[in-house]
């Protein structure tokens, strides 16, 4: 099993090294960045030299665009701000090790909030289908929280991928009105063309 791992990026220097130092285990490295203003590029090639600038315009349209160029049939689509466990690292490495019967997988997020692991309000059973064939899946529909529509078969993996996705409270802030911004901007766009 040849993993492509795509991450769709965008002032990710505080957090691109932790990712990908986590993705050893990949045969390939894909970022696709929105012009990051910060050093995001620089960091991620240490890394990689698969490094793509596109404008943004969605998630799903950008994550699509880092399929696309992956190479391998099986892609691994991972956040900036999220880590793949040590325990996830073995448990992918041991599918591809074996007869696969699935064409995707859900893999388990645990997610952290100022720095401390969230493990009620609903979080703490956060499955996200990351793991899946090129040939059988695509990010589809929303502008923010985007998810992968496949065709075939899937799983779920215990192990979990660890989602840094609020480190302090201007973080969580920024974070908030980029997507309602983007999420506006739909809006907009659909009353104006109604």
């Amino acid at each position: 099993m040849k993993i492509s791992a795509v991450i769709v990026t965008y002032n990710e220097a505080a957090n691109i090294e932790r990712c990908l130092q986590s993705l050893d285990f990949c045969n390939e490295i894909i970022i696709v960045d929105s012009n990051s203003t910060d050093k995001t590029v620089a960091l991620a090639k240490k890394y990689t030299n698969k490094i793509f600038l596109h404008e943004f315009n969605g998630f799903s349209d950008i994550k699509n665009i880092g399929i696309d160029k992956a190479h391998n049939d099986w892609v691994l689509s991972i956040d900036a701000d999220e880590v793949i466990s040590p325990a996830l690292k073995n448990t992918i490495l041991s599918i591809g090790n074996r007869h696969l019967k699935f064409e995707g997988y859900y893999i388990k997020r645990n997610d952290f909030f100022l720095g401390k692991e969230i493990k009620h309000c609903g979080w703490n059973n956060d499955y996200q289908l990351r793991l899946f064939k090129k040939s059988t899946g695509r990010f589809d529909g929303r502008v923010v929280h985007e998810s992968v529509k496949l065709l075939g078969s899937v799983g779920k993996i215990n192990e979990p991928i660890y989602h840094y996705s609020y480190p302090d409270t201007k973080t969580y802030f920024n974070k908030m009105n980029r997507y309602t911004t983007l999420q506006s901007k739909v809006k907009l766009k659909r009353f104006l063309l109604s």
